[in-house]
């Protein structure tokens, strides 16, 4: 009789554990889509914010470059500076000593 009521407990055990088992399952894969969900909304909401952003800050920039320029923040590099000022005045001077030169041989 005792070996029989053990070997129903520990089938009642198994049966217990297995059913835990499952539930935790259970919990498990719903705590799953829930994150999934949360993730997927948040991607959303982040995506928005980055559209919104972008649209209003798309006419600001040109704006706040110019208004910067005219107060004489922003300062061409030298390259380009370079390139557009002392290039031509170099030619320039070049080509006049090479005329006097040409003046001064005749």
């Amino acid at each position: 009789f005792e070996r029989v009521r053990n070997l129903k407990l520990i089938e009642a055990q198994r049966l217990e554990a297995a059913e835990i088992r499952k539930k935790q399952e259970i919990e498990r894969r719903r705590n799953q889509v829930k994150a999934r969900l949360i993730n997927k909304v948040n991607a959303h909401q982040k995506y928005t914010s980055r559209q919104i952003a972008k649209k209003a800050l798309a006419n600001l920039c040109p704006v706040t470059l110019q208004l910067l320029e005219d107060q004489g923040c922003l300062v061409e590099s030298l390259g380009v500076l370079l390139h557009e000022q002392a290039v031509p005045w170099l030619l320039e001077q070049t080509l006049r000593f090479l005329k006097e030169d040409e003046f001064i041989d005749n």
